[in-house]
Formats: C-alpha cells, structure tokens, sequence
C-alpha cells in the first residue's frame, strides 16, 4: 500500500482526524478538512484552529491519521512523523489558495487564514480492519488515463478547425462531456478592473455571458488570484457559490448577471488560463457529486488549458468579433419598430427596452456607437479609433478591447438581436441595425 493508492481519501469529501498525545500521554483528536499530498512519502496538513495538536507535536512529533475512501469507505490508518512547517512557498501557497476559496463561500475570507503548513513524513500505513465496504464499489470506474489521452487528441484536432472562438468553445465543451463532465464555465480574464466575465457556458439553462467574478471571489475568483488550479471536493450541502456578481449591489445600483451554476454544487475545479505570464481566463467545472473530480482530472484540464489559452489569446487579438452574425437575422434595411437604450451614467450600464443589457467598457463602446450611428447614421467602425477614442477610456495597458467586443456582440445576440456587430475585415466592424433606435442618457436608474 502506497500513499499514491490513498489519493482519492485525502481529498477531503470525508473528513479524516489526526491523533495526538502530550508527553504526559494525554490524548488528542481533531479532525481535518484538508490533506494534501506532497511526495511519495510525505503529507501536508493545515493549522488552521490547531493549537492543541500543535502543542503536542511540539512535545511528541509522532501522530496517527485516520483517512476513508469516499467511493469504497475503506478507511486506512497512517503512522507518521512531524517534519516541519511552512508559512511560504508554492505548497503553503496551494493549500491557503484552497482555504481561502472556502472561506469566501461562507463568509469568512478575512477570518479563516491559513498560519502555517505543517508536513509529515508518513511511517507506515496500514488498513483498518472490520470497516463497511461499499457494495461494488472497486475505485476503477473507468480507465481515466485512456479516456484523458483521447479527450486530448479530440481538442488538438479541434484547435486546427476552429474557425472562430464559438466553434473553439463548442468543440471543447462536446469533448469534455465525452468525459461526463457536463458543467461547465469559460471566463475571460479583464485585468485592469480584476474581474472574470463569462464567454461561454454548457450544462445550465442559462447561458449566463457577462456575468462577472472578481479576483480572490469564490472558487474561480481565488483560482484567478493565485494563477493555480483549485479542485474542492466538499463543498458544504446547501452553501451556494459567491455567485452575484461583483459582490453585493447597493440600494438602486445594476445587480447585473448571475453566474451560471447548479443549485447544490458539491464539486468544482478551476484551472487558470495563462499564456507568456498573462492571465487569459479560467475554465471552471461543477458537479452536484462529491469528491466528482480527481487529480486525472486536474491533469487534463491543465493540459487542455495550456492548449487553449494561446488559442484564444490568438484569436481575440486577431482584432475580429468573432464569427459572423447567425443566419436568419434581418438585413439591416429591415426596420422592426424601436428599440430604447437608456444609458446610467453613475453605473455605466445600458438598458434596453428597460432590460439590463451591459455595463462598464463594453456599455461606454456601445454608447459611442450609437451616439455616432444616431447623429451621423454611420455605421463602419474600426478597433483603431475606439482605443483612440477619449469617451470610452479604455485603460493605456491591457485595454482587453477585442474580448470586450465579444462580449457586446454576445449580449446583443442574447438580447437585442436586431442589433448586431458584424466583422467586415481584420480591425473592423459594422453596426447593423434591423430598427429604430431611441437614446437615452439619465445619472441612475
């Protein structure tokens, strides 16, 4: 028995506890929310509300733990050793990243802070006897590594033939639900105001584009901050995630767009998009499944990650919208009565019809056009100008103008689709517009 074959019990679905004794004997149990592998031969433990088994390494470094197998609830018992804290480094990294995921779900980000990593060699381990298996419950559900190569090579080919960023979103998605992993999020990074807006979805009802997560909020917020993959396999039943968008709204200002997400998520796991050091975005998935993904999991998507990130960096900075407008929308000579913008200066968002549309860059580039289009009745633009443009303030680095124009071309689809960005070449666009348009400007809603 290795501690490689106990991976699947240290992963927290099922809390394991720590035995320890002072000098005097007397003994203590805690029990742990979190473990974490380092080698072959060592493990991690948080102090977190530690005091008293810290207390009793100091005096007596040796400890039992008690681990179970939230599939086959075969428990193991490890004999091992106190080695050493950490209180920096990529493993105390890793393990406060995840506590500080946690804590923001429930409140308590300022609160719960990770003080130290203590790690343990591990002396022996060693199978409980007389535990309940579960009935049919081998561990091997299918041969992940096979499956993982396959998904692979299917997003490989999918990267040569994706035309555009809907049909690179699609093709990624329809091959990780080859996998079972049906729930998914992708979130383009916006660095200068540190938040993540959703592109792309699958699995939920609603599609959910634009709607935001600020850095270091909820679990792919805090994957966002600390540029490292984040796999929770516990999530407390009934807790949702941090899912309103950019924190709680005050009295009368925009709420914006939920997050898409399952109402009782159990299992998530966040994986950073980064390309030459840049943050792209994250690729997140949820199960209502406990303990649903494993570390063949994390594996993959890394790896599909660092395939895609390029791949969309590329795309987004070929200076287009993306794919052209979907067919059966109407020639733009065709009027279809008016529709009314009402643009909030105070919040920068747009209205449309008395519907929330946009806000913040993409509502002040929307505006402009339709300030233009309106007094002048133009309708070719160029990315050129807009960053020119005063009106707009798109920041001097990192201004993220091509993915804030995907954005707006999404939303107008979703919600005002008789008013349409269309690509008319490398760096230029066209407003086509299928009714009449009413402006109006107001300081809040």
């Amino acid at each position: 028995m290795t501690l490689e074959d106990l991976l699947p019990s240290l992963q927290g679905a099922l809390p394991a506890s720590i035995a320890t004794s002072a000098l005097d004997g007397t003994p203590n149990i805690s029990f742990l929310s979190q473990l974490q592998y380092v080698d072959s031969s060592h493990l991690a433990l948080p102090c977190q509300f530690f005091n008293k088994t810290r207390r009793n390494l100091v005096e007596n470094p040796h400890a039992t733990l008690v681990v179970l197998d939230p599939v086959t609830m075969r428990s193991h018992r490890l004999l091992v050793r106190f080695a050493r804290s950490e209180t920096e480094g990529p493993l105390f990294d890793e393990m406060s990243a995840q506590l500080e995921a946690m804590a923001s779900l429930i409140g308590m980000k300022e609160t719960l802070r990770l003080q130290s990593t203590e790690v343990f060699e591990v002396l022996q381990i060693e199978r409980v006897e007389g535990d309940v298996v579960a009935e049919g419950s081998s561990g091997d559900a299918f041969d992940e590594r096979r499956d993982a190569f396959q998904c692979v090579r299917l997003i490989s080919k999918s990267l040569a033939r994706a035309a555009d960023l809907d049909a690179l979103f699609r093709l990624l998605f329809e091959s990780l639900a080859e996998l079972g992993i049906n729930h998914l999020l992708l979130l383009l990074a916006d660095e200068a105001s540190g938040r993540l807006f959703t592109i792309a979805s699958h699995g939920y009802p609603e599609e959910g584009v634009g709607s935001e997560v600020r850095y270091g909020e909820g679990i792919i917020g805090t994957a966002a901050k600390a540029r490292r993959p984040l796999r929770i396999g516990d999530i407390e039943r009934g807790v949702q995630y941090a899912r309103v968008v950019a924190g709680a709204a005050p009295d009368g200002a925009v709420e914006g767009i939920p997050l898409p997400g399952l109402k009782q998520p159990q299992s998530c796991l966040a994986i950073p998009l980064q390309w030459y050091g840049q943050l792209v975005g994250v690729l997140a998935a949820e199960s209502e499944t406990l303990d649903a993904f494993s570390e063949h999991h994390e594996s993959l998507l890394g790896i599909i990650a660092n395939q895609i990130a390029p791949a969309v960096s590329a795309m987004l900075h070929r200076a287009d919208l993306g794919a052209p407008v979907a067919n059966g929308a109407a020639p733009s000579g065709v009027q279809r009565g008016t529709r009314h913008f009402t643009f909030y200066r105070k919040d920068e968002s747009i209205f449309v019809d008395g519907e929330y549309l946009i806000r913040y860059v993409p509502a002040q580039i929307l505006w402009r056009l339709l300030q233009q289009h309106a007094a002048e009745r133009r309708v070719d633009f160029t990315n050129r100008e807009l960053r020119m443009d005063p009106a707009i303030r798109l920041p001097p680095l990192k201004d993220n103008l091509e993915a804030r124009l995907l954005l707006l071309r999404k939303r107008l689809e979703q919600k005002c689709p008789d008013l349409r960005l269309r690509p008319t070449g490398r760096g230029r666009f066209r407003l086509e517009a299928s009714c009449g348009v009413e402006l109006v400007e107001k300081d809040t809603p």
